[in-house]
């Protein structure tokens, strides 16, 4: 799924590994890849699937990056393979 975002877009993604660390529901949080990467991308489940999903913008959500090429992925990522569409505006929705 990481890599669908570059795809849609004729991008190359990077060889970078990324860190996910995701918060549950639960407050478990759910990590991914490399330890230590200097890319990372954090923050609760649900703002994580609206983003991937492309149903609001990372700018309403409490999803943040570190590293240049994570920042990026902010703006391209989503969770299947198709088309990307125009994706949300920042604001359109309720910060969430």
């Amino acid at each position: 799924m990481w890599d669908f975002g570059y795809h849609a877009r004729g991008l190359t993604p990077p060889a970078t590994g990324f860190r996910f660390e995701i918060t549950g529901p639960s407050g478990a949080v759910w990590t991914f890849d490399p330890l230590g990467s200097e890319q990372r991308v954090t923050g609760p489940a649900e703002g994580f699937c609206l983003l991937v999903t492309r149903r609001r913008h990372h700018a309403d959500l409490k999803v943040t990056a570190v590293g240049s090429e994570a920042e990026h992925w902010l703006e391209i990522a989503q969770a299947y393979r198709g088309s990307a569409g125009p994706g949300r505006r920042p604001g359109q929705f309720a910060a969430s």
